[in-house]
């Protein structure tokens, strides 16, 4: 299997804008509360955790109780095809 370069651009700009996202909150929380830089950073990162937490879960759970074939499961590409066909059905 080849090396993917445009996946890893890819993940590099998603972390690289969530960086940005929770440098540029939290500046603003310390200085509209006065509260130190722990403070202000600390539930931004609660937040980011548990949104990319729930999202992962959703995806296992869509998955099924099936065996891996190795250490490695593949599962983000039919989970996310799978599950956005089950969220535009709910929708409509």
């Amino acid at each position: 299997m080849a090396f993917d370069w445009s996946t890893l651009a890819v993940f590099g700009a998603i972390v690289t804008l969530f960086a940005a996202l929770s440098a540029i909150l939290t500046i603003t929380i310390r200085a509209t509360f006065k509260v130190s830089t722990t403070r202000a950073a600390a539930p931004i990162i609660g937040i980011i955790a548990g949104l990319s937490g729930a999202s992962h879960g959703f995806g296992e759970m869509l998955q099924g109780n099936v065996t891996p074939s190795g250490i490695v499961m593949n599962h983000s590409s039919q989970a996310s095809s799978r599950s956005a066909v089950l969220i535009a059905e709910r929708l409509s």
